[in-house]
C-alpha cells in the first residue's frame, strides 16, 4: 500500500517539476 502511494507521488512531483522547468523556460524565453 505504502510504495504504491509513495511511487504515485514519486510520478505526480516528476510530472510537476517538468511542468514548471517548461514554465520557467518559456518565461525566461520571452524574458530575453
Amino acid at each position: 500500500m505504502s510504495q504504491i502511494t509513495t511511487k504515485h507521488i514519486t510520478v505526480l512531483f516528476r510530472r510537476w517539476m517538468a511542468i514548471i522547468c517548461c514554465l520557467i523556460i518559456k518565461i525566461a524565453y520571452l524574458a530575453y
